[in-house]
């Protein structure tokens, strides 16, 4: 049985707790999406590889900070 995923590719997140090598609030981009045992591929800022990260360790990084980001206001 699969369940609705709650990330999609191409959304940005942030770590919830330290991974090994990878500070707490680490920002990455979902590039795979595993919907079965909720685990997602991660490219993060500054990693070459992506990383295999379960959801209970994600959370999505808010509009306002993206628009930060970007440069915006």
């Amino acid at each position: 049985m699969t369940t609705a995923s709650q990330f999609h590719v191409g959304d940005r997140v942030r770590t919830t707790q330290p991974l090994a090598g990878l500070p707490l609030g680490s920002i990455g981009t979902i590039g795979k999406v595993f919907p079965v045992d909720e685990f997602y591929g991660v490219r993060f800022v500054g990693e070459l590889l992506p990383r295999l990260v379960h959801c209970s360790a994600l959370e999505p990084v808010s509009t306002v900070r993206r628009a930060r980001e970007v440069g915006g206001s």
